[in-house]
């Protein structure tokens, strides 16, 4: 549900942006330049620019879109924050009162994109709103078309005189269509065009009575003009798209434009046929006049029915240097097209300005609170050596401010599975063998049970290799291409796909990259919800940037900015020590409610007797499932 309203919103955010910035294309051009022909077709562009961009920021697969990580189904874990550096751990085993120090988050850099909303119920609920009404809206079309059928149906022919001028309106209005319809109703107030199966045009019995042979045959080639311009089709698809859309207020707002544009261009066939425009102009005046302006069908297009819009059809007919032409301007229509598509395609490449915390259904598994939850530990001292040998004693453990029980607790250096993310762009070239060594210098403080995969990027990611105990297969692997894209975000997807194959319950990502990312269809924000709902810890290795860097934090892992490539294997090495030195800390919540909402996770220390004071580094916390 949160993958839908965030692609819905930020679609909305951005087609809107595109709105204005057509809106104001349109306001500068003078009327002289494009008829409303052609503004007719610019807005329909326009609309379906603003229905496709929300599709475009729907989450797209790598590989086949299901959880990134399974872990044991009775254990939900945060990840740990293990932030020490160090190459030979402190061997310590002695409990006692005094409390230790706390990792406290970073403090967040603004402006940062996406915005992160809370997540709950509240998406869920947004999303039913929509679909409830879109629903209703759809029914209530189909009704409307079901009426207007009914009205066709009991509407009786018009006196033969009156017949027989349909076809001449159809003729000077150059339609193509024929055995059109002329009814005259008791149940219309205005004139109306009833499509598209069996078309007619169906004239109120009252108004009749009160026109003058001239204004009904104003009012009779504007209704033509309709079916010639195919208006009673496009209508139909121009509902239906405002119901799917129904809580979009840009795409309602286009369908307004539309509907003004379409009036216009059929006042201009009237114009192009009898040369008239004051006269027309009074009669529509007369028209809304007596039926109230009160639209009369959802389907049908009507020549008078919008109030709203009479003063400006009626400024159109009075300007005599308007381009009143009735057809199309292709080459000018061919220009704006090519621009509003190279707008649409940089609206489409923007990243997503709003995401929502809670993950989508559809992508990450849900954890239920009432199960255990395991936080990983890792202690250091003031020399920023690991601390290894303290008691279960040694912890304390807060979840939202309230002491729980830790029913779980290990520091046995356990087998991990580990992800190799590697940048195989032109740039990492020349530093192939350094990052040979960089693994062979990590693979040393393996565990012999420990089990790995390669994930290669560039342009796109490529699994070079599945899960295996086998370090030169992995460091044998390493390529690079000559293609200097970068698709980082894409290949962190792909790899958190594959780490649900882990066997192994604690698992680790390790990204060296020489740059950031040029060519993923992942956003950040998308990264950031997906990794906030696992237990992977990321580590990242490469130049000093932003993106690296809270994609490590966020998880527990560090970001290492290596300058001098000379440092890559020193790097690794304190990477594989640091993930060897957990406290692994067991809990069940005493916050059974699965509210969706952040819970915070502190981690205290009783200061050993006789030791100097000690940090502990862990995740800040985590987000429960939601029912």
């Amino acid at each position: 549900m949160t993958s839908v309203l965030a692609a819905l919103v930020n679609g909305g955010i951005l087609s809107a942006l595109v709105t204005i910035a057509v809106w104001l294309a349109l306001r500068v051009t003078p009327r002289r330049v494009l008829n409303a022909a052609t503004r007719y077709a610019v807005w329909w562009v326009a609309l379906a620019i603003a229905v496709t961009l929300p599709a475009l920021y729907l989450p797209r697969e790598v590989a086949r879109r299901v959880p990134p990580h399974e872990a044991d189904p009775t254990v939900a874990s945060p990840p740990a924050n293990p932030r020490g550096a160090g190459s030979r751990p402190a061997q310590f085993g002695a409990d006692g009162p005094l409390a230790g120090r706390e990792r406290r988050e970073p403090a967040p850099r603004w402006p940062r994109f996406p915005v992160e909303l809370a997540g709950g119920r509240s998406p869920r609920w947004i999303v039913v709103a929509w679909i409830l009404t879109t629903v209703l809206m759809l029914v209530r079309l189909s009704l409307s078309c079901a009426l207007l059928e009914r009205r066709k149906t009991r509407a009786f022919d018009a006196p033969e005189p009156l017949a027989a001028r349909a076809e001449e309106w159809l003729s000077r209005c150059g339609s193509a269509r024929r055995r059109v319809r002329l009814a005259v109703s008791t149940e219309i107030s205005a004139p109306i065009v009833a499509g598209p199966f069996r078309p007619s045009i169906l004239l109120p019995a009252r108004l009749l009575e009160q026109l003058g042979e001239c204004e009904v045959d104003q009012i009779g080639l504007h209704e033509a003009a309709h079916l010639a311009r195919g208006d009673d089709y496009a209508l139909i698809c121009q509902r239906v798209l405002e119901a799917v859309f129904a809580l979009n207020p840009v795409v309602h707002w286009i369908a307004r434009r539309i509907d003004l544009e379409r009036e216009i261009a059929c006042d201009d066939f009237v114009i192009a046929a009898t040369g008239r425009p004051r006269p027309y102009a009074a009669c529509l005046t007369r028209v809304v006049e007596l039926t109230g302006g009160v639209r009369a069908s959802l389907v049908g297009a009507a020549a008078a029915e919008e109030r709203s819009h009479l003063a400006t059809r009626v400024e159109m007919l009075l300007d005599k240097n308007r381009h009143t032409g009735t057809h199309l301007l292709k080459v000018r229509m061919a220009a704006i097209g090519a621009a509003m598509a190279a707008l649409a395609c940089v609206a489409a490449r923007a990243p997503g300005l709003v995401a929502f915390a809670a993950p989508p259904a559809q992508i990450s598994q849900p954890r239920t609170t009432t199960k255990l939850v395991r936080v990983p530990v890792t202690v250091t001292d003031p020399l920023n050596r690991f601390v290894t040998g303290l008691g279960k004693n040694t912890f304390r453990l807060f979840e939202d401010d309230v002491e729980q029980e830790i029913v779980q607790f290990s520091s046995q250096d356990a087998p991990l599975s580990i992800g190799f993310v590697f940048d195989a762009s032109a740039s990492m070239g020349e530093k192939l063998e350094l990052s040979r060594q960089t693994l062979a210098h990590f693979f040393k403080t393996a565990n012999p049970e420990d089990e790995f995969f390669l994930i290669e990027f560039s342009d796109r990611p490529d699994l070079i290799s599945g899960f295996t105990t086998n370090r030169e297969e992995i460091q044998n692997k390493l390529t690079f291409n000559l293609s200097d894209k970068r698709a980082l975000l894409d290949a962190i997807y792909m790899a958190m796909f594959q780490m649900k194959k882990a066997k192994n319950p604690r698992t680790a990502l390790i990204v060296i990259s020489a740059g950031g990312d040029n060519n993923s269809r992942y956003t950040p924000g998308e990264i950031r919800i997906l990794l906030r709902e696992t237990d992977l810890q990321v580590y990242t290795i490469g130049l000093s940037e932003v993106l690296l860097t809270e994609l490590a934090e966020q998880t527990g892992g560090r970001h290492f900015a290596v300058d001098d490539s000379a440092q890559l294997p020193e790097v690794a090495a304190k990477i594989g020590i640091e993930l060897r030195n957990h406290y692994v800390l067991g809990y069940r919540p005493q916050n059974t409610t699965p509210d969706g909402k952040y819970r915070s996770v502190r981690v205290k220390l009783v200061q050993p007797r006789g030791l100097p004071p000690l940090r502990a580094f862990f995740n800040a916390g985590y987000y429960p499932a939601t029912p």
